[in-house]
């Protein structure tokens, strides 16, 4: 009896061991194309910079107006589209001026904006179960100063969302949402509210925030479908930064846990032959 103790406590030790090596998984990133929109785009002339305090729109009456001079009649580079064709309000890329955040940008030059139209992107990686997705971006509400050269009546930041969803047919509509992070301001209705994700807060004047939630697929949930990220406004106007999206395996890899079955039956193998 004494010499099946002896073999257990140190098989065990060694085991606890071996199993703490195992610690969280490493998050994988998942690729998005311009996640922090310093890509414009790809027909504008090369080299030519957004000057700063100006924008781009794909709205069609104000590209005229807003765009700078060479810039194509679009809002974006590649990789984000709007969600619907843009007749009422503008959405696009933006190069803001020192004034209007008390900090710098969270990545590069340029950031995102929206004025009540939302923008969106398809990735090519797909839902896949045993995993755990971590959305996460930067929103930015700008200070209030005078003669803003957005022109876009801007007073405040009305609300905001961060939304991942799978796409079932190429369309903003037809996407499923999977989970969304909402602030909205009680003046301003017109926001989805969230969904399978903490509600957001309000970044406050001048300030970037970052907004992330976690989703986890469950029994239901459409595997195997292109996963999709999008974001918006109810109206004037929020800013968006610095985008990422991993995934985490909820489970360890089948090699870790071959290793580990491995190097336990070596070992018990040996302290069995040792005590004989």
């Amino acid at each position: 009896m004494a010499h099946r103790s002896g073999l257990l406590k140190p098989t065990l030790f060694v085991a606890s061991l071996l199993l703490s090596f195992l610690g969280p998984a490493q998050a994988a990133p998942i690729a998005i194309v311009n996640p922090s929109f310093e890509i414009l785009p790809t027909t504008t002339p090369p080299g030519l910079p957004l000057p700063d305090g100006t924008r781009l729109t794909a709205r069609p009456d104000l590209c005229g107006t807003l765009n700078p001079a060479g810039f194509p009649c679009e809002g974006f580079g590649p990789g984000w589209t709007p969600a619907v064709i843009v007749t009422t309000d503008s959405v696009g890329t933006m190069n803001p001026t020192d004034a209007m955040f008390n900090t710098p940008l969270p990545d590069g030059d340029y950031t995102a904006y929206s004025n009540g139209t939302s923008f969106f992107q398809i990735l090519t990686d797909t839902l896949q179960p045993n995993f755990i997705y971590t959305l996460s971006a930067f929103v930015g509400m700008r200070n209030l100063i005078q003669n803003d050269p957005m022109q876009d009546g801007y007073t405040e930041n009305q609300g905001y969302y961060v939304e991942l969803s799978v796409d079932n047919n190429g369309t903003y509509d037809g996407r499923t949402v999977l989970a969304r992070s909402s602030w909205l301001r009680l003046c301003c209705p017109g926001i989805p509210p969230s969904f399978n994700a903490p509600d957001a807060v309000s970044p406050g004047y001048g300030n970037w925030i970052q907004v992330s939630f976690a989703y986890t697929p469950g029994l239901g949930a459409p595997i195997g479908k292109n996963l999709m990220i999008g974001f918006g406004s109810p109206g004037v106007s929020a800013n968006f930064d610095m985008v990422s999206l991993n995934a985490d395996p909820t489970i360890p890899e089948p090699s870790t846990v071959a290793m580990l079955a491995g190097g336990l039956g070596l070992l018990l193998f040996r302290r069995y032959r040792s005590r004989g």
